[in-house]
């Protein structure tokens, strides 16, 4: 629309209702020197199997315009849609090549493999994106590109869903009061420039969002669902940036946050230690609240007694985060200890024992051995003795709790137990009531003795089995005989 010669700039129009469809080749909004065009969509759908421009020819302003319906571009770009030399592409939007474009999205629908503005030179006028509502879907690996100083990206509502691995190689100005979602679609979504801006971001759909801009935007930021990743290098976008339930803040390097950072229980801080002073680590500018869990690996490194690893910065700490050092597993006598983390950030190496190991290694530094961690009736010290898992999904170790039988002689009991924990005499107790007990010592007592008889690696490397056999006759007379499972852990 809006083509041919023209002796005076003019304008044409175009308005998309619903119950419209539209299927063409290529849509070209404005594309004749002088002649601009003006589509309104409130409804219908539009499909494409070529290219959009709007704006094209110098001396010309165009705009689209969607507060209903679907715009949808099929084509496949041959070669990246923005670089210097190569043609305009299909499948794609281009707002401004040498005039001036304008999209406005308020509703609806836009699915396409790109948008680029200002794509060939700095043209006069400024070409335009403003996504306020609707949804923006980008299915290609070029993403959304400004190329030029004459361009505006603004967000105020609305959500871009990424259809690939794609970057937002642009510098939106977040509108104040309100909300862009970034649905990464279990996608990469990069963000190399700088959101400015006082308007809210939320960052959700089970991929990565990865930061390598600075950023001055200084509204609220949410990250939410399962998987989801915020990443990066630089500075997120957002004054008070909260990582929900499921989701992980996760920095490749030093992730800087403008303001106050938010770890909420089920979420997760992640840091990576590759060498004594390759740390990754987030610097929050206000306070780091942790009720989520902080979460350690070791890579191609094995730290020593003594060394300090800063893994947050923050003005002020408030909450009860959890570790899980499983990633991130010492030599024997060495242990992490967190009692600084809540004060400079820090976690350290000292000197502990193979319980401490067992507790870190698990993501329960400091639980304690008579607390259940995980709820599944057994507490940490006899499931360090029984080589099971005391915390996370799946940890119910029930299955490998003692049995035991009874025939005419002996009440047999026998255990599980990991070699770990030998140093700390786990061991089984009798007696005839509840009340009262009796260590089973092999060949006590004397007239009458109890059998103990170790067989190694039974269930496996590093966990043996115990079978203890216990006379009948020493319960009480017409009593009962009890057995239980003990562990002395300071």
């Amino acid at each position: 629309m809006g083509t041919g010669a023209a002796a005076t700039p003019s304008t044409s129009n175009l308005t998309i209702e619903s119950g419209a469809n539209v299927a063409v080749t290529t849509f070209y909004v404005g594309d004749a020197s002088g002649r601009s065009g003006m589509v309104i969509q409130t409804g219908g759908s539009v499909a494409v199997a070529g290219g959009c421009r709007i704006g094209h020819y110098a001396t010309e302003s165009s705009a689209y315009t969607m507060t209903g319906g679907s715009l949808t571009l099929t084509g496949n770009p041959t070669a990246n849609p923005s670089t210097s030399g190569v043609g305009e592409q299909v499948g794609g939007i281009y707002l401004g090549v040498d005039g001036t474009g304008s999209l406005v999205q308020t509703g609806g629908s836009i699915s396409t493999r790109f948008v680029v503005l200002d794509n060939r030179g700095d043209s006069a006028g400024t070409d335009t994106l403003t996504l306020s509502g609707g949804t923006l879907t980008l299915t290609s690996i070029w993403g959304l590109t400004q190329r030029n100083a004459s361009t505006l990206v603004n967000f105020g509502g609305g959500t871009i869903v990424a259809g690939a691995n794609l970057p937002i190689d642009a510098t939106p100005v977040l509108a104040d009061g309100t909300t862009t979602t970034i649905n990464t679609g279990g996608f990469t979504v990069t963000a190399p420039k700088a959101f400015s801006g006082t308007g809210g971001l939320a960052i959700t759909g089970g991929g990565t969002f990865q930061v390598t801009g600075t950023s001055t935007a200084i509204g609220t930021a949410t990250v939410s669902g399962s998987g989801t990743t915020l990443t990066g290098t630089a500075t997120m976008a957002g004054s008070d940036v909260t990582i929900q339930a499921g989701a992980k803040v996760k920095p490749t390097s030093t992730l800087q946050f403008l303001g106050n950072l938010n770890v909420n229980a089920g979420a997760s801080l992640e840091a990576a230690i590759t060498s004594p002073t390759a740390v990754t680590k987030v610097v929050s500018a206000g306070q780091l609240t942790a009720n989520g869990t902080v979460k350690v690996t070791l890579s191609g490194f094995t730290p020593t007694l003594g060394q300090v690893f800063d893994i947050a910065d923050f003005t002020s700490f408030s909450g009860t985060p959890s570790f899980d050092f499983s990633g991130a597993v010492l030599p024997g006598g060495l242990t992490w200890s967190t009692t600084s983390f809540s004060t400079d950030g820090r976690i350290s190496i000292v000197a502990g024992n193979a319980y401490q190991a067992f507790e870190a290694s698990h993501g329960i530094s400091g639980a304690g051995a008579t607390v259940d961690s995980d709820g599944d009736g057994i507490v940490n010290g006899i499931e360090f003795v029984l080589g099971g898992n005391p915390s996370g999904p799946g940890s119910d170790s029930s299955a490998l709790s003692p049995t035991f039988t009874v025939d005419e002689s002996y009440f047999r009991f026998m255990f599980r137990r990991a070699d770990a924990s030998v140093s700390f005499n786990p061991h089984v107790k009798y007696g005839s009531d509840l009340a009262g007990w009796t260590d089973a010592v092999d060949g006590l007592p004397v007239e009458n003795p109890v059998i103990v008889a170790v067989e190694g690696s039974f269930y496996g490397p590093g966990v043996a089995r115990v079978s203890v056999l216990i006379p009948r006759s020493l319960a009480a007379p017409g009593g009962k005989l009890f057995g239980r499972l003990a562990v002395q852990i300071p």
